[in-house]
Formats: structure tokens, C-alpha cells, sequence
């Protein structure tokens, strides 16, 4: 046996006719399901990514809202206490 007849053997044969177009669909295939998977997965996070940030949207909206709450809170002590004591002292009103 030569090394030109062992390597022959070693390479694929080419398909007959009435099967060359298979390899070509299997391919053809793989790649639509691919680009569907990707798709899907793509669609997924974005749904997750848009409840996420919605959620922590509402979060610092209600964390804003107490804050400003607490401050408005503390201007009405701070003015009602200045309305019942009109001559209020730096070290009183500190108290």
C-alpha cells in the first residue's frame, strides 16, 4: 500500500447526488433553531430586565416620598414650635 492510496482512504467520500442536499438542510436547520433560541432567550430578559427595573423604580420612588415625608414632618414641628414660642432662643430650638 502507498501512502497516497492510505491517505484516499482516510478521506471522506463524497455523497452521491440524491444525498448531497441533506448535510446542507441539517445545517440550514441548526441555524434557524439557533437564531429561534436566541430570540426567545433574547425576549426572556428583556421581560426580566423591564420587571426589574420597574421594581426598583417604584422602591426609590416610595423611599423619596418617605424622605420628603420625615422633612415635611419636621418643618411643621420646627414651625409650629417657632408659632408657640415667638421668642425662641438658638439653644432652645437646638434642644
Amino acid at each position: 500500500m502507498t501512502p497516497l492510496s492510505a491517505l484516499r482512504r482516510l478521506l471522506p467520500r463524497p455523497l452521491p447526488s440524491r444525498l448531497a442536499w441533506r448535510p446542507v438542510a441539517v445545517l440550514a436547520v441548526s441555524f434557524a433553531l439557533t437564531a429561534l433560541a436566541t430570540h426567545i432567550t433574547s425576549l426572556a430578559v428583556r421581560a426580566t430586565d423591564r420587571v426589574r427595573f420597574q421594581s426598583t423604580a417604584e422602591h426609590l420612588q416610595a423611599v423619596a416620598r418617605e424622605r420628603l415625608e420625615a422633612y415635611t414632618t419636621v418643618l411643621d414641628a420646627g414651625s409650629a414650635l417657632v408659632g408657640t414660642r415667638p421668642k425662641l432662643t438658638h439653644s432652645e430650638f437646638q434642644r
